[in-house]
């Protein structure tokens, strides 16, 4: 069976004028912004990546790396006018299925947002599938080859985003579970905004609803969750007022998320993943340790301690004690589970001594 292929579009021909520096250029979390792009697209499975380029030119293209770059030489005429060059360059290659596009000043946009529309892409049809937030559309939309080429086509007065709202019955909305797609840096104050947004360690409660969502988590194990984080959130008080040093932010967002894949296999791997994917590693990590904790953790009390613990005393929705679930283990998963339990007990007995 054929695998699908994916273009990514970045738009980085404008003038950056109320900014003051070139858009493209500025640093967010190490690397310039259009780099930052690049790499998300590669990341998410992209196959190739064209990079347009306008006004600085000479400056910008040296920046591009693994993509290839392309001049709009009519940038003053509108964002368009990129939109089309791009495509225009893309449709000159064979080996593509769907293109996705964003200006650079989305330089936020998750490797995982990407990943959700291209498992939602389906060969063969027309179709504008754009990444929603809590019902609101972002960047990037992912283009049918065809489509593409009917934008690419258009004539008249019409920008992109009226062109593609208007295509119907072939446009569908995907969760992504992030809002970082939309923060825009047009000014010297939103670039200092996404250099915070970039350097969070937690996604919020919301993203963390969102997604559960965009993963189809089922609901009653969304129930857990929810369970587990107002208990993790009792626990990390007591273990800050014993004397640890706890990100709570870090703590709620790995409770929230601990089953985000509980239909996967390898469901804590699998939730890891997720949050890697979503640039909060930290987070990922407690993920990964949370259905049997490495025994420095138990010595040493941190976030994934907090975490395994509260997991641990939440069975379904309904508080318990560790000891009631190491009675209830059934004979065949007493000798693993018992031993995990007992490793709760430990973690209890370090923030409650």
């Amino acid at each position: 069976m054929k695998k699908n292929r994916f273009v990514g579009i970045i738009l980085a021909a404008g003038l950056s004028s109320r900014m003051g520096n070139p858009k493209p250029l500025l640093q967010l979390g190490g690397k310039p912004a259009i780099i930052k792009l690049i790499d998300s697209f590669y990341d998410a499975g992209v196959s190739k990546v064209f990079a347009v380029t306008g006004h600085n030119r000479e400056m910008m293209e040296p920046f591009i790396r693994n993509a290839e770059a392309v001049y709009n030489p009519d940038y003053n005429d509108g964002m368009i006018t990129s939109i089309k060059s791009g495509l225009s360059a893309a449709l000159k290659y064979d080996d593509w299925d769907g293109a996705l596009f964003t200006p650079v000043d989305h330089a936020l946009i998750r490797p995982y947002t990407i990943k959700l529309l291209i498992n939602e892409f389906q060969p063969g049809m027309e179709s504008v599938i754009f990444p929603a937030f809590n019902g609101r559309r972002g960047h990037p939309p992912l283009l049918s080859r065809g489509m593409a080429g009917k934008l690419c086509d258009m004539d008249g007065p019409w920008g992109a985003k009226r062109f593609l709202f208007s295509q119907g019955d072939a446009i569908r909305d995907v969760e992504v579970g992030s809002d970082d797609m939309f923060a825009d840096m047009d000014t010297p104050e939103d670039y200092e905004t996404m250099k915070r947004l970039c350097a969070r360690e937690a996604p919020t409660a919301l993203e963390c609803e969102c997604m559960l969502r965009a993963e189809r988590t089922p609901e009653k194990v969304v129930k857990h969750c929810r369970a587990v984080a107002e208990k993790a959130l009792i626990i990390v008080d007591d273990a800050i007022c014993a004397g640890y040093k706890i990100d709570k932010s870090i703590v709620f967002a790995a409770a929230m998320l601990h089953d985000i894949c509980r239909t996967d296999q390898d469901h804590a791997r699998a939730g890891a993943a997720v949050l890697d994917e979503n640039g909060f590693p930290l987070v990922a990590d407690v993920i990964a340790d949370h259905m049997d904790i490495p025994d420095h953790k138990v010595e040493n009390i941190e976030e994934a301690s907090i975490v395994y613990l509260a997991d641990k005393m939440t069975d379904g929705v309904a508080d318990c004690t560790i000891e009631a679930r190491i009675s209830a283990l059934p004979p065949d998963k007493r000798e693993f589970g018992e031993a995990r339990l007992k490793k709760a007990i430990k973690i209890r007995d370090r923030i409650y001594k």
